[in-house]
C-alpha cells in the first residue's frame, strides 16, 4: 500500500482528502511537503509481510512455480512474502540512490487473527495459535502509524514488527538475492504486457467485417 497524496488519515476518523485547485494539491500532502500535479514528493510505501516471510525460498528457476508437482500453499505463501519483503528493500534502496524522498518499508503485523488463520488449508498450530494472535484492530493501527507518523517520514528500507522497528530477516536483506529478483520480476511484467499470440487472434476474431465482405453464414444473396 502507499499513503496517497493529497490526503490525511487520523486513527479512529474519517480520511479527510484535500480540496484540489487549479495549480493541483494544496500543502496538506503527507507530511507538509510541497505537492505538484497531485503526486506528493515524500510519498510512503508500505508492504505488508508475515511471521512466515524468514523461512520462504526462492526457487529462480522457477519462481511462478509451474513446474512443480505438489503445489504447497504455506509454502507459496512464504516465497511470496519473502519476495514482497526483498523487492521492498530493494525498492527504498533505489529511491535513495536516486535521490527521492519516496519511503518503502515492510510491515510485518506478525499473525493476525484473520479468516486466513482458521481456514481448512492452514496448518493446525496456526489455529491452535488463535487465541494469542494480534487483533485485525492493532494491526491495522500499527500500518496506519507507518503511513501517517511524521516521526517516519524519511525512515526508509526497514521493517516494523509489532507497531516498531525491527532488524530485518538476514534472507531478506540478501543483496544479491534482491537484485536478481529485480531483474526477474521486471523481465516477467515486461513478458506478460506484451501482446501474446492469442491476444492477437482474438483481436482478428473480434474485428469488425469489411462491408462488401459476404459472411458464410449470410442468406443475404451475394
Amino acid at each position: 500500500m502507499a499513503s496517497k497524496p493529497g490526503r490525511r488519515i487520523v486513527p479512529g476518523t474519517k480520511a479527510r482528502g484535500c480540496v484540489p485547485s487549479a495549480r493541483g494539491w494544496p500543502a496538506c500532502c503527507p507530511g507538509g511537503a510541497r505537492c505538484r500535479g497531485g503526486v506528493s514528493s515524500s510519498a510512503r510505501v508500505l508492504s505488508l509481510t508475515a511471521a512466515v516471510e524468514p523461512i520462504g525460498r526462492l526457487p529462480f528457476g522457477d519462481l511462478q512455480r509451474q513446474r512443480q508437482r505438489h503445489f504447497g500453499g504455506l509454502r507459496a505463501y512464504a516465497q511470496s512474502k519473502k519476495a514482497l519483503a526483498m523487492y521492498t528493500l530493494e525498492l527504498a534502496r533505489r529511491l535513495r540512490a536516486d535521490g527521492s524522498r519516496v519511503t518503502a518499508n515492510v510491515i510485518d503485523p506478525f499473525l493476525v487473527r484473520t479468516a486466513l488463520t482458521s481456514a481448512t488449508e492452514v496448518p493446525l498450530l496456526f489455529k491452535l495459535a488463535r487465541p494469542v494472535m494480534i487483533r485485525p484492530a492493532t494491526a491495522a493501527r500499527w500500518v496506519a502509524r507507518a503511513a501517517i507518523d511524521p516521526r517516519l517520514a524519511s525512515t526508509t528500507g526497514r521493517h516494523f514488527q509489532f507497531g516498531h522497528r525491527a532488524p530485518s530477516p538476514p534472507g531478506s536483506r540478501n543483496r544479491r538475492q534482491a537484485t536478481r529478483l529485480w531483474d526477474a520480476s521486471s523481465e516477467l511484467t515486461r513478458s506478460l504486457s506484451e501482446p501474446t499470440m492469442g491476444t492477437k487472434i482474438s483481436a482478428q476474431h473480434t474485428s469488425k467485417p469489411d462491408p462488401g465482405t459476404r459472411r458464410p453464414d449470410s442468406d443475404q444473396p451475394a
